[in-house]
């Protein structure tokens, strides 16, 4: 099925608004000066502040994934369809840049430089016009650990204590969970049944209250622990993959779904819409010719 962008003003998600807790105690670096980057971090949080793109490749940029912060105020994928970015890997990524430190300068020897593997795996940030403001080529691992690693194509490598996986499969950084919230925020769900003309409404007034519904069939009630257990399976489902709308099983599915609308008590409302490929209907079988009058009659 194919699992739209879900475009949500998230505070947490905004590089601006996190900034404070996001770097909580980095001292500025100082100005990036080639000659005298020892002891500085390998990451200045004044460049991060102004990131608003990120591109990361491995294998000589074979493999390559784009983060993007967009005006809804979060991180997304634009080459994966829209999708929102887990937050919490794309912090560990910035925190390991940010605690990393330089020792010192290795060589300005290009045919040293040649031999560190450097831009096997890159790190650019952009700022929200698209101009490289900072760009990491990282090389081979150090003989006592740590990384080499060439800034904006300097002619001059450094060993930096850097501890990182560098992923670049952009599918990877996919926040999983589909719906952004949890299940103590739902204030109230629509279910469209088999045996209805139209969804059944269900409500509540707060998180600790059974819900309610004035649209209930005559001689029925609500059992609201498994009403609860759907809640939380949709809240806490996540998705393997993503693909097009015009993929053919997208496609087949439309035909065969059910929607259900979640509500919050903010305000906010989600509607997912499951489905499914419907079976390929089965041809009926031939008679074994063992089987067959023909046989038997002999």
């Amino acid at each position: 099925m194919k699992l739209k962008p879900l475009l949500f003003a998230v505070g947490s998600l905004a590089v601006v608004a996190a900034i404070g807790w996001w770097l909580a105690g980095k001292p500025a670096a100082d100005k990036d000066d080639a000659d005298n980057r020892a002891g500085q971090n390998l990451l200045a949080p004044d460049v991060l502040s102004k990131t608003r793109r990120i591109v990361l490749s491995k294998d000589s940029g074979s493999e390559s994934a784009v983060l993007q912060y967009d005006p809804e105020g979060m991180w997304t994928l634009p080459g994966y369809y829209g999708l929102r970015v887990d937050f919490s890997k794309l912090q560990s990524l910035t925190r390991n840049l940010l605690d990393a430190r330089i020792r010192r300068l290795v060589t300005r020897n290009p045919d040293r430089l040649s031999r560190l593997e450097l831009g096997n795996s890159r790190i650019v940030f952009q700022s929200e016009a698209g101009e490289t403001i900072w760009d990491l080529e990282i090389g081979k691992r150090g003989p006592s650990g740590g990384y080499f690693v060439r800034y904006n194509g300097e002619e001059a490598a450094y060993i930096a204590d850097l501890s990182l996986y560098l992923d670049a499969g952009q599918e990877n950084w996919a926040d999983k969970k589909i719906l952004p919230f949890d299940s103590q925020d739902v204030s109230a769900i629509e279910i469209k049944f088999p045996d209805t003309d139209s969804p059944i409404p269900f409500h509540r007034e707060n998180a600790e209250e059974d819900f309610q519904s004035p649209d209930l069939p005559e001689n029925q009630s609500i059992i609201n622990q498994e009403l609860k257990n759907l809640i939380n399976s949709l809240v806490n489902a996540r998705f393997v993959d993503a693909t097009g709308t015009d993929e053919p099983d997208v496609v087949s599915a439309r035909a065969n779904t059910r929607k259900i609308t979640l509500k919050l008590f903010q305000g906010d409302a989600y509607t997912l819409a499951i489905g499914r490929r419907p079976p390929e209907p089965v041809s009926p079988a031939q008679p074994d010719e063992a089987m067959s009058p023909e046989t038997v009659g002999r």
